[in-house]
């Protein structure tokens, strides 16, 4: 379970399971891998190998929003057994924490911890005094706190750091993350070829998430494809692969997406043709698909125009997000303290969350002043872990980390509790290699 094996095993049988529509199954697989790491593994990356394919495990095929339409997540049997993994895995879970004291490393000050807790009150407090408080907003607030500090406080008191061997690890994790869905995106238009042109962009779904949602996810895993691609003996296969991730998040046609991947692609190319040890792979393979494309273009130029006829269309068109963030700021001003909380729309209380699609005006609006504060002191903080003392493994973690910062500028990544479990993945990684920064040669 700690060789890149168990990896890329973990990835192939999780994407077939969820290509063949065999969801139960996959949450058995994922359940039972993640237990059995909890229970003898003594490092927790292995258990991190099957946890991050978990939230992406509910297929196209048996989820009941997509064009496929299923009933099978209503079934009192399927719901049942999802009920007993989840029993199962937390039972485990808790199990290792108490019984190898876990919970003594978890609970200590970290790099980032003044910010993690400057955003937790901002969180909790949002919506306060403003006259329509729900108390879905803390909730919600909490929540999201939840998930930005989880994995982060866990694995960075849990992880046996071994350098190289770490960073190579779990690069491969989230880089086969990125595969997974890129062939999931595959499948999904060898079943429905229509959508090729993007008229149909409101159907792109997997059974997970909507298409601006797996062009986020993709961002975030793309970073990792290339960092290997520097640093690993097989940086050819790594190269292609991430290239496909590039690819399928074209055809996400998540505009948001796809503005911060191309050119995160070009500055780790550029990086790695500059400093890397596979200078001459990179460039060699580079060409190929230059080439390729080339030809492609010239005799198949109908076609590829069918493929961006989408974002020829679209262009800058805002689809109603200046709107929204004009109402944001105008409700704003009446609880420019504590925001007007994360439940509330036009004047009215809501009984779910909105979003405003911008992270800057989502903690401006919904956490008031304060809470855009508290966020800009955290960002500043994570700034800082990435950029002194840069090495190769912070750049391109860094680069994933501002490609989805970047998206949340007209997105909605920092409101999703999937995203800042993983960016709390991330920070711990970085600060493991920030910490070791005085035995080893930085970039700068």
């Amino acid at each position: 379970m700690s060789s890149l094996y168990y990896v890329w095993t973990v990835g192939g049988v999780t994407t077939l399971l969820n290509i063949a529509g065999l969801d139960v199954l996959n949450f058995y697989f994922l359940c039972l891998t993640m237990c059995f790491a909890l229970l003898f593994c003594e490092d927790t990356l292995p258990f991190m190998a099957s946890l991050i394919y978990t939230p992406f495990t509910v297929s196209a095929r048996r989820a009941p929003y997509t064009i496929a339409s299923s009933e099978y997540y209503s079934d009192p049997v399927v719901l049942g057994q999802l009920i007993f993994l989840c029993v199962l895995l937390a039972a485990v879970f808790f199990i290792r924490f108490f019984t190898r004291r876990e919970w003594k490393k978890v609970f200590r000050k970290r790099l980032l911890t003044y910010g993690f807790f400057a955003v937790g009150a901002a969180l909790a407090l949002n919506g306060l005094f403003s006259g329509i408080y729900a108390v879905i907003s803390p909730l919600w607030g909490i929540m999201l706190w939840i998930c930005m500090v989880g994995l982060y406080y866990y694995l960075s008191a849990t992880l046996i750091w071994k350098k190289r061997e770490t960073l190579q690890y779990a690069a491969n994790v989230f880089f086969m993350l990125g595969v997974d869905i890129a062939l999931q995106m595959a499948a999904l238009y060898l079943a429905n070829p229509s959508f090729i042109d993007g008229s149909l962009k409101d159907y792109i779904r997997l059974g997970w998430g909507v298409s601006n949602t797996i062009g986020n996810i993709l961002l975030m895993t793309l970073p990792f494809g290339l960092y290997l691609t520097h640093t690993s003996k097989r940086p050819a296969a790594y190269f292609l692969l991430s290239t496909g991730i590039l690819v399928a998040t074209v055809f996400t046609y998540s505009r948001a997406a796809l503005i911060f991947a191309v050119p995160v692609f070009i500055a780790s190319l550029i990086f790695s043709c500059v400093s890397g040890r596979n200078r001459l792979t990179v460039v060699t393979v580079t060409s190929v698909i230059a080439a390729a494309f080339i030809i492609y273009a010239v005799s198949r130029t109908d076609s590829l125009k069918k493929i961006f006829d989408f974002y020829i269309q679209n262009g800058l068109d805002d689809r109603g997000r200046l709107e929204l963030w004009l109402e944001g700021l105008r409700e704003y001003l009446k609880a420019p303290v504590f925001g007007y909380g994360f439940a509330y729309r036009f004047g009215d209380p809501l009984s779910a969350i909105y979003f405003l699609h911008n992270t800057l005006l989502q903690y401006l609006c919904a956490c008031g002043v304060v809470g855009l504060v508290c966020y800009l002191y955290h960002r500043a903080e994570t700034v800082w872990l990435f950029l002194k003392r840069m090495t190769a493994a912070r750049l391109y973690m860094g680069m994933s980390v501002a490609g989805v910062l970047g998206y949340g500028l007209l997105g909605g990544s920092m409101t999703n509790p999937v995203i800042l479990l993983f960016m709390g993945a991330i920070y711990a990684l970085a600060e493991k290699d920030y910490l070791e920064t005085h035995t080893v040669r930085a970039l700068y």
